[in-house]
């Protein structure tokens, strides 16, 4: 499979969870295709999928739009996993790619608005369907992410405003 389809299916499946999210969380906003300053990697930047600005918590979502299988843990730096050719991709960690995304961020907020933001969630979505062979706790399938998603959400008994998080996302964006 080539890059562009890949990079297609994963637009078709940021764009299902996006709706899911809106509908399932109408307190909360939705930020799509963050980029942001990443010194990390010697790289300028780095994208997030997306971000959910709940009352009760920001979670950051990377979402992977395989088709077959995925497979991987917390000590892998590479996992693998199957598109609908069943091509095997091999690809670096979801989770610590997520894991770099969230230092982004919460960096980037902490420098330009000198402001110590609440911990992020991090999590990792594959569509229903992908047979998922991971053990890290971040992964999920789309069936499965409000679950997570409301599982955190009744461990927190802080609650955030929306709308300044929502600004403090999009002033540190590039």
């Amino acid at each position: 499979m080539d890059r562009k389809t890949l990079e297609f299916n994963g637009a078709c499946f940021e764009a299902q969870i996006s709706r899911m999210l809106a509908r399932l969380y109408p307190d909360g906003r939705i930020l799509a295709d963050v980029h942001l300053p990443c010194k990390f990697l010697n790289k300028e930047e780095t994208q997030i999928d997306l971000i959910l600005v709940h009352p009760r918590g920001v979670f950051v979502i990377e979402a992977k739009g395989w088709k077959n299988w995925v497979k991987g843990g917390y000590t892998d730096s590479v996992w693998k996993g199957a598109g609908s050719a069943q091509n095997i991709l091999a690809v670096y960690s979801p989770v610590s790619q997520n894991i770099i995304h969230i230092r982004a961020l919460r960096n980037a907020i902490r420098k330009q608005c000198d402001f110590n933001p609440i911990s992020f969630t991090n999590l990792v979505c594959f569509p229903d369907g992908v047979r998922n062979m991971s053990v890290c706790d971040e992964v999920v399938n789309f069936s499965n992410l409000k679950l997570k998603i409301d599982k955190q959400i009744l461990r927190q008994d802080n609650l955030i405003n929306v709308n300044d998080y929502v600004d403090l996302i999009n002033q540190v964006r590039i």
